[in-house]
């Protein structure tokens, strides 16, 4: 019996693209798949067409006319980069999933899947870079200098009220593994996304109102709470409900250590606890469908985090926070996903390593600008030791991302 002629396989441009010029060339990133391809002429003429499938042979047939000596290796290679995909494939579905929910387009979609999974580099490599980059440019300043016009303001009152909370706020990395309370993790946890009342909305139903900021009142976001070493918590992974101020248990410590979820940070190898500010994107793109939303929705974590921050320095806590995460694994072990989800920012809890009666070691004197009075000369109020200027750097991306692949497409 006569075996039927295998059907030719069918291509078409992927719907995840944004293009920029480099160059000569046109790189081309599919933010999906995350994965890049520098292009020619022939195969930017090609894509152009290719909005639906088409067979190779006839792909093969439009870049040999654009000038293409070798199509078969060009489709590969687009084929390999998901610039071209295969309609119905895993690469097909996941951007399909993607036109289904999001909503503030292939700008700020490209912006925000192209920053997953980034490399982070040493502590050690940072400074090699930073110093050369010193060589070539020197910083800008950050402390501006006074300009024309200035207002004495009365000093404030750091002694009493919330200033003296916020005074107490600072970045402690140094951490000593001990065991914290699960009454100062519950505090840290409300002060960010506790919630005070319920509000209700007509056609939006009942909205929380929580102690940070929040646009529109939708709370994008969710926070998560990995208990490593807490009393009163077994050990495992939890989603906390503000409302209800309660864990709701989602699974065991992932395998590894903490270092490997943030980016690699050796520092944060001796922390108690992490909280995992998590985003739900849909609830914010439901009410406001431009772009600007994710800007907002950023925002939010910060006014998060800082109340947490705040909380647990009043707690006599070491905290600090983190932008460096390692996406796929805190959403494995957090069992979240998904076109609309994502992992913005942790806060890492534990004790500091060295508190004794005078409290932890603080690595800059900070005698002169809390006392409130007259300030002293730069010299005399920044004194920044080696290990302050480390806790302040942490780790740092480096150029290219560990997911992103390029291929130099002639044509």
């Amino acid at each position: 019996m006569a075996r039927s002629p295998r059907r030719a396989l069918r291509l078409r441009r992927s719907s995840a693209l944004v293009a920029w010029p480099r160059g000569r060339w046109v790189l081309v990133h599919n933010f999906v798949a995350g994965t890049t391809a520098a292009c020619g002429g022939a195969v930017l003429s090609m894509l152009a067409g290719a909005g639906r499938p088409y067979n190779v042979t006839e792909l093969g047939r439009a870049l040999r006319r654009s000038g293409d000596p070798d199509p078969a290796t060009t489709l590969r290679r687009l084929v390999e980069t998901a610039i071209l995909v295969v309609p119905g494939s895993a690469v097909a579905r996941e951007e399909a999933s993607w036109r289904r929910t999001w909503r503030w387009g292939p700008v700020a979609a490209a912006f925000h899947r192209s920053l997953r999974d980034l490399r982070f580099l040493p502590i050690e490599e940072s400074e090699v870079l930073l110093r050369a980059r010193a060589r070539r440019r020197p910083p800008p300043r950050v402390i501006p200098e006074p300009g024309p016009g200035r207002t004495p303001l009365p000093q404030p009152r750091i002694r009493r009220g919330v200033l003296a909370h916020l005074m107490k706020r600072e970045s402690i990395r140094d951490m000593s593994g001990a065991p914290v309370n699960a009454r100062a993790v519950a505090d840290v946890l409300f002060a960010g996304l506790g919630v005070r009342a319920l509000l209700r909305i007509p056609v939006q139903g009942d909205l929380p109102l929580k102690l940070a900021p929040s646009g529109g009142a939708r709370n994008p976001i969710d926070g998560y709470l990995l208990a490593r070493n807490v009393k009163g918590i077994p050990p495992g992974t939890y989603r906390y409900s503000g409302l209800r101020r309660e864990l709701e248990r989602v699974g065991p410590l992932p395998a590894g250590t903490l270092p490997d979820l943030l980016g690699g940070q050796p520092w944060a190898a001796e922390a108690s606890a992490v909280i995992f500010l998590v985003a739900s994107l849909g609830r914010a793109m439901w009410k406001y469908e431009h772009p600007l939303s994710l800007r907002m929705v950023l925002f939010e974590a910060g006014h998060i985090a800082q109340n947490m921050l705040v909380a647990a320095s009043d707690a006599g806590l070491a905290a600090w926070p983190s932008g460096a995460v390692s996406d796929t694994r805190v959403e494995e072990a957090l069992r979240v996903g998904g076109p609309d989800r994502a992992v913005l920012y942790a806060v890492v809890l534990g004790h500091p390593r060295d508190s004794g009666p005078q409290g932890p070691r603080r690595a800059r004197s900070a005698k002169s600008s809390a006392s409130g009075g007259k300030s002293g000369s730069a010299s005399r109020q920044v004194r920044a030791s080696r290990s302050a200027a480390q806790r302040a750097s942490g780790s740092r991306p480096a150029a290219s991302s560990a997911r992103a692949s390029r291929s130099r497409l002639r044509g």
